[in-house]
């Protein structure tokens, strides 16, 4: 969950309700890998959608750079 990834297949870009019955992995669409935005500055409308982003991205950091991190924000203010 702290990934962000797939609860069936445990990949990025998709969730599990993408899954349903019919496969081996219960696939009911095809499934691509993921890619990248195009934009890699996405904007957000709402708070949820930003919280769960930057919680992603979080998670994907090793202990030392997550300590970088949060000095950082805390030095900045955030």
């Amino acid at each position: 969950m702290k990934k962000g990834l797939c609860f069936v297949c445990h990949q990025a870009g998709h969730r599990a309700n993408d899954h349903g019955p019919g496969s081996s992995t219960g696939s009911r669409k095809t499934l691509t890998p993921y890619t990248p935005p195009i934009n890699p500055h996405p904007t957000f409308s709402e708070a949820r959608g930003a919280y769960a982003h930057i919680k992603t991205i979080y998670g994907g950091l090793s202990d030392e750079e997550k300590n970088k991190l949060t000095d950082t924000i805390e030095d900045q203010g955030f």
